[in-house]
C-alpha cells in the first residue's frame, strides 16, 4: 500500500517542476490530458471538462504550456469560437521523456516492494 511519502517520493522522481512549470500537478494533469486526445490534441472546453479545473485556470496553463513550447494552440475548425490544443514536436518529446521515467520509477517500486522470486512469467516473453 502506497502513502503520501510515497507519493511524494515517485513525483520527485519524476523530476517534473524541471519537465513542466511551476505547480507542476495541474500542469502535469492538462499535458497528459491533451496527449490523451486524437492525434494528441482536444478542444479547451474537453480539457477543463477532463480536468476538472476552471475555464480561466485551464486555459491560463494551456497559454504556458504554449509558452513553454510543449503545445501549440489554433482555433477549432468549424468554430472560431473554440480553441485547440495540440502536442508540438517538443510535447512529444516531453511525454516520451515522463513515460521513460515512470517506468523506470515503476521496475524500482517493484524491485522494493516486491518479492519477484514469486512473479509468474507471462507467456512469449
Amino acid at each position: 500500500m502506497f502513502f503520501n511519502n510515497d507519493i511524494q517520493r515517485v513525483l520527485d522522481m519524476f523530476d517534473l517542476h524541471r519537465l513542466l512549470p511551476e505547480h507542476y500537478p495541474e500542469f502535469f494533469r492538462v499535458f497528459l490530458t491533451i496527449a490523451q486526445g486524437p492525434r494528441g490534441q482536444m478542444d479547451f472546453v474537453e480539457i477543463q471538462t477532463r480536468v476538472m479545473l476552471p475555464q480561466t485556470s485551464a486555459s491560463r496553463i494551456c497559454y504556458i504550456l504554449e509558452e513553454r513550447g510543449l503545445i501549440s494552440i489554433t482555433i477549432a475548425p468549424g468554430d472560431k469560437r473554440r480553441k485547440r490544443a495540440a502536442l508540438t514536436q517538443a510535447g512529444c518529446r516531453t511525454l516520451g521523456e515522463i513515460m521513460r521515467r515512470g517506468l523506470d520509477i515503476a521496475q524500482r517500486m517493484v524491485r522494493e516492494h516486491c518479492d519477484t522470486s514469486k512473479m509468474i512469467p507471462v507467456e512469449g516473453q
